[in-house]
């Protein structure tokens, strides 16, 4: 086993194994009640050996997730027992990759914040061009989002939508307009947040914003660069070693990227790059963006636009 965090944990949930360490040091790791039944991973590991006394099944688990799940049942517990909507709304909300990164309280506070919306099938919820004034959670119900590109004749169906998923962010951290329309095509409800609260509890917890000097820094550090313009934009000009994935193909497309390592986004100005580093955070990546974009970078660019 190998690349493990700060605190990783190894679970035997039947079966029984042996954890060696480096120093040689066996641990007995099984099933049951009465057994060792999970391994604490040092802080650093870079490499376990684990062997199967018999046939065995482990899981890896996240010290990190393992926290906010107790966190989350502690919450619970604390809550009035008869509020069972709450309870509901906390569940979904903290299941929801929008909520994945931020603090126990700052969900349990979205929990407070959340309206109910009944919608209908066919009901379009955001139009493309709107003024962006609020943020969605679907409780039930399914969506599709519709995007008309800079490019496009036609807008084109970009992302799907089910119970627990959100949308609405972008055009709130980019403080513009609506970026795709989003129209039911199951009827359901749905959870909404103002633009005021998105950016208290959300915003202002999951996008870091770094400028040219710190972002060079990182770079040196081992962060990679990611590109989130158009393909017709970095044709045209590009900072040297980043990766293209345009922002509209983000959602879909962020498993091309290594979850190990952490990112520096950007685009022109930083407003796309910043959406960017929301839902890369929101999937567990670390990710900054760039302040200012590729405008305002002073160090090399690959300039094909030059004469």
């Amino acid at each position: 086993l190998k690349s493990f965090g700060d605190y990783d944990y190894l679970y035997a949930l039947n079966g029984q194994a042996r954890v060696i360490s480096a120093d040689g040091t066996e641990t007995p790791l099984r099933a049951g009640e009465d057994a060792l039944q999970r391994f604490a991973i040092p802080s650093g590991t870079d490499t376990l050996h684990v062997e199967a006394i018999d046939s065995v099944l482990i899981y890896q688990v996240d010290g990190g997730e393992l926290d906010f799940m107790a966190s989350l049942n502690a919450t619970l517990e604390l809550m009035d027992p008869k509020d069972e909507e709450a309870a509901k709304r906390l569940r979904l909300v903290s299941n929801s990759q929008a909520f994945h990164r931020l603090p126990i309280e700052a969900v349990a506070e979205a929990v407070g914040r959340l309206q109910r919306m009944p919608v209908e099938a066919g009901q379009a919820i955001v139009r493309q061009g709107d003024p962006a004034d609020a943020f969605y959670v679907i409780e039930e119900g399914e969506a599709e989002v519709w995007e008309l590109g800079l490019y496009d004749d036609e807008p084109r169906k970009v992302n799907a939508l089910a119970a627990g998923e959100a949308f609405g962010e972008d055009g709130l951290v980019m403080e513009g307009s609506r970026t795709a329309t989003v129209v039911m095509t199951k009827p359901g409800t749905l959870l909404t947040m103002s633009k005021r609260d998105f950016d208290q509890l959300i915003k202002t917890r999951m996008v870091d914003w770094v400028d040219s000097g710190t972002a060079r820094s990182l770079l040196e550090g081992g962060y990679k660069l990611l590109d989130v313009r158009y393909e017709e934009e970095h044709e045209d000009a590009y900072i040297p070693g980043s990766t293209l994935i345009p922002l509209p193909d983000l959602r879909r497309r962020y498993q091309e990227l290594d979850p190990d390592t952490p990112y520096v986004a950007y685009c022109k100005s930083g407003k796309r790059s910043a959406v960017a580093c929301l839902l890369l955070k929101q999937r567990s990546f670390e990710a900054v963006s760039l302040a200012g974009g590729i405008m305002e970078w002073p160090h090399e660019i690959v300039d094909n636009t030059a004469s």
